[in-house]
Parts: structure tokens; sequence; C-alpha cells
């Protein structure tokens, strides 16, 4: 029950939801007086004793990652960090981050425009760094023209495209392969490094606080934080669980806020974040139910006044706002979410993250962006 257009008042509409259901449990609880029943009939069930009383397990999301630290410290296990060194970047059609990245080195870079090119030895070692610096669309072309021998020293470089099913194929989506999230870009002309990092202060136990801050795990994290805290730019290498959160956050950010801007007259991230807050907080809240179950995720405190620094750093950096309807990010973005809630429909009969769903539907059917899916897909849907 919904008497309000969608993507109008959607705070007046939470209230109007909310009023419906209280007015409706009180309804009948005055039926149920009106009946003759007492209190007890709305009394919580008491809760079964003695031996074979059935006990509920409910699932609890842990992060492994402290228990598996504690026991290499037990063990004298001592993790060996990476130092920077001559690497190998290989660009794709945009050249730009590969040619910038290695610019922050000492000049023993090596930079390719295909992997196949990798030579066997850099700096004179047969171990080193290669920044994958392709688009998502150009990935796994790159890895499967990388030598398997060289696979595990790829960094796959990201910006919040949902590449987990893709890496999984190639056993490169571990705590021992390095993935990064960038917050950073470098200037189309001058080839200047904008940095999008944003200063949050500090959290309750005096640490420093930010969003848009470039994290990276795996085996060569050592070695990109060294390069880029030596260039100036902010960066954190992180563990893979804490990481992978760092992932999903920014790929819900590119999703949530494209789509809420679309259906506002392709307001941009930053203006999402000014004047429609109710709306972002509404869909996040939608995602976050369907990620507790479907990627085992728990986030952190605090994602929406990350979403807003995000979103106030998008604009003053001239970050450009996703497209729903990109076919070169499609698969990555709302693509993905799409297979999500179109499997657990089928299963379940109705939609995980279904704000996400409403308001997707909505665009396609007001022609506000078109829907990137084949006929044949959308007819099986």
């Amino acid at each position: 029950l919904d008497p309000f257009p969608l993507g109008v008042g959607v705070g007046l509409r939470l209230r109007f939801r909310l009023w419906v259901r209280v007015s409706t449990m009180r309804a009948v609880v005055a039926l149920g007086f009106g009946l003759g029943l007492g209190a007890e009939a709305f009394a919580a069930p008491k809760r079964a004793t003695g031996v074979g009383a059935a006990t509920k397990l409910h699932a609890v999301w842990s992060n492994p990652q402290a228990v598996e630290d504690y026991q290499a410290y037990l063990n004298g296990v001592e993790e060996v960090v990476a130092k920077d060194q001559p690497s190998v970047f290989v660009g794709g059609a945009d050249m730009k981050v590969a040619q910038g990245l290695a610019a922050f080195g000492r000049g023993d870079d090596v930079v390719l425009n295909s992997i196949a090119q990798v030579p066997a030895q850099v700096g004179g070692k047969s171990e080193f760094p290669i920044y994958a610096c392709v688009a998502p669309g150009e990935m796994e072309a790159l890895i499967n023209a990388c030598p398997e021998e060289k696979r595990d020293d790829l960094i796959i470089l990201q910006r919040g495209e949902m590449m987990e099913p893709m890496l999984k194929r190639y056993g490169l989506c571990g705590k021992k392969n390095t993935q990064a999230i960038c917050y950073f870009d470098f200037h189309p002309i001058s080839g200047k490094p904008i940095d999008y990092i944003v200063d949050l202060g500090t959290d309750v136990q005096g640490n420093p606080k930010y969003a848009s801050e470039t994290t990276v795990t795996g085996k060569w994290a050592g070695a990109m934080l060294e390069r880029l805290q030596r260039n100036e730019m902010h960066c954190d290498a992180i563990g893979y669980y804490e990481w992978r959160r760092e992932m999903i956050q920014r790929n819900l950010f590119e999703v949530i806020f494209s789509l809420v801007g679309a259906l506002h007259q392709g307001s941009t991230a930053g203006e999402v974040g000014d004047f429609y807050k109710d709306e972002v907080e509404d869909m996040w809240r939608s995602f976050n139910r369907c990620i507790r179950g479907h990627l085992a995720v728990t986030m952190l405190y605090g994602v929406e006044e990350r979403f807003w620094a995000m979103a106030d750093s998008s604009r003053r950096n001239g970050a450009p706002t996703m497209k729903v309807d990109d076919p070169e990010l499609w698969p990555w973005f709302h693509g993905y979410w799409m297979g999500v809630d179109e499997l657990y429909a089928k299963k379940l009969g109705g939609s995980c993250i279904p704000v996400w769903r409403e308001y997707f539907d909505y665009g396609i059917e007001k022609g506000i962006f078109k829907d990137p899916r084949g006929p044949e897909m959308r007819q099986a849907a």
C-alpha cells in the first residue's frame, strides 16, 4: 500500500508505511479485546524448557581475520611486507593510470600495452608486481593472456566493480591475491595525480577516519602502499576481509547514487548527496539486508557518513557519475545486482533488494534509461 509516486517524498512514504503498520496492529488488538480475548492472547509465547526443548540457532557472520592473525602470532609466523621495487604496468585502451603510477617510480619500471610482452625479469628480479591498469571489460582478457606462473603477481586495480565472481574462476580472489580499490586518478592533460581522500576527523578511540581512501590487500600490498605514500598519496594496506567490505561499499555507492540521480533529472553524485539523502538511506538499508545473506558481509558503522563524504569528494574533483545503462559498466554494477535479485526472485518469489528494483523498473518504464539486457534475458526474467 503506497499512494505516493516513486522518487518523490521517500521520507513521507516511509512514515506512511509505518503509520499503516501501527494502525493495523492497534486495530487487531482492539478487535481481539472486542471478542473477549485477554492480554495473554497477544503475549509472546513462552520459551520451552527442560530436556528435549527445541533450540533455535541464529547464524552470526564474523570476521575470521583477527583469529587468523592471532594464530599466526602464536605460531611465530611473521607477515612478510613487500617493498616497492621495479614493476610492470600494463595499460589498455587508456594508458593514463599505467603511465602515472610508473612515474611514481625511480625510472626502472616497465610500461606495456599488452601483458603478453611481460619480461622474465625486471630490475634483475624474476618476481615483481604487475599492475593491471585496464578497464573492467579488458580485465579477463588480460588474465587469460598473462603467463600462468605470473598471475599471482597481478595487482588488480578496481574502482568498485564487482569482479569477485570472475576472479574466483581464475583463483585470483583469495587473501594472497593483490587487489586495490582506487580513489585516485591522473589529470588527462597535465598527468598530475588527483587524490580523492576525505578526512573525517577521528573516531571515539582517537584514530583517524577517512572516506575515499585507496585500499590494497594481498601479496604486493606493501609495494603499492609504499609507492603511493612516497608520492604523498593516501593508501592503506589491510586484510582481505576488511578490504572486501571496502570494495562492496564502493560498489554500492556507485550503484545507489547513479540510480537515484538518474531518477532526478540526471543529478550528479554530489547533488544526490545534498538533496536526496533520504532516498539513498532507504535504498542502502534494502541493500544492507541483502548483502548480509548473499555475500555474508556485515558492513561497519558509518556507511552513510562515508557515502556523503564520497559524494562531496566526487563533486570537488570532477569525477563523472556512472550511467545506469552504461554497457561497459553494467555487468559489474547494476547488472550484477540484477542477477542476484532475479536469482532470489525465482527461489523465493520476491525481490531481495525491493527498493533498488522499484527504482530500476520505474526508470525503464519512464524511458529514463534503457535496459542493457538483451530481449532473451528480459523475457527469461
